[in-house]
């Protein structure tokens, strides 16, 4: 899945790069740490206060599984 708001770092890390801005490099770099940490947090955090719902049970859905099978993986990669 694509996470747009944390896109600006790494436009920011391949302009510094471009253009040499050591400085520009690093807070894009630094910035896009945080973001990332904090998407995995979040999402810690999210999956830790639903994991007792309802819809939580039924999972992995029979979609989920079809995924997750060779044939279907191979094919998803492509």
């Amino acid at each position: 899945m694509l996470l747009s708001p944390i896109m600006g770092p790494v436009l920011g890390m391949a302009y510094g790069l471009i253009i040499q801005d050591v400085p520009l490099i690093k807070r894009s770099m630094k910035n896009e740490i945080l973001s990332v940490l904090l998407c995995i947090v979040l999402g810690l955090i999210i999956g830790a206060c639903c994991s007792w719902t309802v819809m939580a049970k039924d999972w992995p859905t029979a979609e989920m599984r079809g995924r997750g099978e060779p044939t279907n993986l191979y094919a998803g990669i492509a």
